[in-house]
């Protein structure tokens, strides 16, 4: 062990192979066992000069069922509520797991726009979007069994 030490370029070359294979390891993980760890909540808030009665029965309630059916190949909304105060509304749209943010913010705005041409001007230039952090992080577990493969450890992990 001691002519180990005596030559640090040894030492060089062994650490400059574990982090290359360290590396390699990584990259070669498969993403599959990675959870899906995005669930964005996005907010859209609208400002009105009317009262909030009147602003669900003229615009509202169009543009809440226009928001619950948000549905494309990468996003369905799992849940959407609309909090109707004096002077504004707020949207709270809510997509399933694995739903990209940036994609749910876009369609979000995308509909609350197209519904916006028949508001108020005043609305119109008092709209509001922003995503919340809820939900949000990523875990990550590793597991090892000297009974069974990966494969089956797979198989029994995938339906959780």
């Amino acid at each position: 062990m001691k002519s180990l030490y005596s030559s640090p370029l040894r030492v060089y070359i062994i650490l400059i192979a574990f982090s290359v294979l360290g590396i390699w390891s990584g990259l070669s993980l498969p993403i599959s066992l990675y959870p899906n760890s995005s669930k964005p909540l996005i907010n859209a808030c609208i400002g009105y000069d009317m009262s909030a009665d009147t602003f669900y029965r003229t615009f509202g309630k169009d543009l809440e069922s226009q928001l619950q059916n948000i549905n494309t190949p990468e996003l369905k909304v799992e849940r959407m509520t609309a909090t109707y105060e004096a002077n504004q509304v707020c949207y709270k749209t809510e997509f399933t797991w694995g739903s990209p943010d940036r994609l749910a913010l876009r369609e979000t705005r995308n509909v609350v726009y197209s519904a916006s041409g028949a508001m108020p001007y005043t609305s119109r230039q008092r709209l509001n979007f922003y995503t919340s952090g809820e939900n949000k992080g990523f875990l990550a577990i590793s597991f090892f069994s000297s009974k069974r493969s990966l494969t089956d450890i797979y198989k029994t992990l995938d339906p959780i």
